[in-house]
């Protein structure tokens, strides 16, 4: 079975190959496969990466795994091979199934998730617990599909006082389009109560819909987020009666939380449209994101752009501005679906899903006198090369990047037509 990401995928990689590439340069990365699975029991299409202290690397399988609906996996290195242990396999029910997005990781070492579907069928978070004799599932929150959300395409993250932030694509009870608009929402542990979720924003399409990244936390508590949807519709109708997508603000105030929204994609070759991935800030306070469509409307699917590169700026009175920092053209890759990554030089790293050899390729921006510079650093050539990018990268000290490709590697079976995917490293 293939995840919904690559179905979405797989006319994508076709239509790109014969577009120009005008800007940067190819090939400055090395890459080295660490692992690539083999399927089954050892988990099938990685969602991405978190590293511990040690050098360790988590993440989770959409499918695979000893039931067939996800896993969660260890990665580590031992004498130059990179060996997995599966830690956890959902059981497709109350125990979730379909785990998404990103892990996190609290001081103790605990690993927090969500699965897409399971539960009561819209999705749930959980927590996975070290214990003597192996790993331990606690189930956090199970989704209703009601006013409390529905379906996390989105991981979680934790602050200082171990709470966690992550939205649902659904739910939320406001209706949007084809369906309810999704939600931001809080848990919080209460000795005695146990875990309670606070929905802090519900949306209502004008303001966003269907968000599908993990929120940003900055240090005053003020989460920051993309909604794929919403925002009305763009005069020019480049993204539909759902809207381009907005970027987010959701602020604690007294008595409780408020939404701003910062930006409104319009689509089309003015902006960017439909973004998926989540952001970054930089020590001044911008923001960096994505979009999957936008900026060359007249290539890529349907004609819709192939996506941006974007920052918003603060400005006076609470107001942002944006920038472009680049428009894909296929040739340089499509359909940028991860979230930045920066590195402490402020060097921004990214992954398409589609473009360059048409199996997605990762790239750079660098920070310069005349601003951003753009190049492509690797273009995945499929299969035992990796396939499909769509989890943001983790940089460590010496610069090296390690990411996931849901689909490619050396492994082919009825579960897995195009591979099972593989984890492997970047070094400049």
């Amino acid at each position: 079975m293939r995840s919904p990401q690559l179905r979405v995928l797989t006319g994508l990689a076709v239509m790109t190959l014969a577009l120009s590439f005008t800007s940067g340069l190819f090939g400055q990365a090395t890459e080295t496969v660490l692992y690539s699975f083999p399927g089954g029991v050892s988990g099938e299409f990685p969602q991405g990466l978190i590293a511990d202290a040690s050098g360790n690397y988590y993440g989770a399988t959409w499918s695979g795994g000893a039931n067939g609906y996800g896993s969660v996996f260890e990665i580590t290195a031992s004498s130059g091979t990179w060996n997995e242990v599966v830690l956890y396999s959902f059981d497709g029910g109350s125990g979730g199934q379909h785990p998404v997005g990103n892990l996190a990781l609290d001081p103790a070492g605990n690993l927090y998730g969500t699965t897409q579907n399971g539960g009561r069928g819209y999705g749930l978070v959980y927590r996975l617990m070290r214990q003597k004799g192996g790993w331990v599932e606690q189930v956090l929150h199970i989704f209703t599909g009601g006013s409390d959300g529905g379906y996390p395409w989105s991981g979680v993250v934790i602050d200082s006082a171990e709470n966690l932030y992550g939205t649902t694509a659904g739910g939320g009870q406001n209706a949007c389009f084809d369906g309810t608009c999704g939600v931001v929402y809080k848990l919080s542990f209460t000795a005695g109560a146990g875990w309670k979720e606070t929905v802090l924003h519900r949306f209502s399409g004008g303001d966003g819909a269907n968000p599908r990244a993990t929120p940003l936390l900055d240090a005053s508590g003020n989460l920051y987020g993309t909604a794929t949807n919403g925002g009305w519709v763009s005069q020019k109708g480049f993204c539909g009666r759902a809207g381009c997508g907005v970027v987010y603000k959701v602020s604690p105030v007294t008595g409780g939380w408020k939404e701003t929204v910062l930006h409104t994609f319009v689509g089309g070759s003015e902006d960017g449209g439909l973004p998926a991935g989540g952001l970054v800030q930089d020590a001044a306070g911008n923001l960096y994101g994505v979009t999957t469509s936008g900026g060359e409307y007249r290539i890529c699917v349907n004609g819709s752009g192939c996506g941006v590169v974007f920052e918003l700026s603060p400005g006076l009175n609470g107001t942002w501005s944006e920038s472009i920092l680049h428009r894909f053209l296929g040739r340089d890759g499509a359909t940028p679906y991860a979230s930045l990554v920066q590195d402490t030089a402020g060097k921004l790293y990214g992954s398409a899903v589609g473009g360059g050899n048409g199996f997605g390729v990762a790239y750079e921006l660098s920070p310069g006198m005349s601003g951003m510079t753009f190049n492509v650093i690797h273009d995945f050539s499929g299969y035992s090369d990796g396939w499909a990018p769509y989890s943001s990268f983790v940089v460590d000290q010496s610069g090296n990047l390690f990411g996931a490709s849901t689909a490619g590697g050396t492994a082919n079976n009825t579960d897995c037509p195009d591979a099972c995917g593989l984890i492997f490293e970047l070094t400049p």
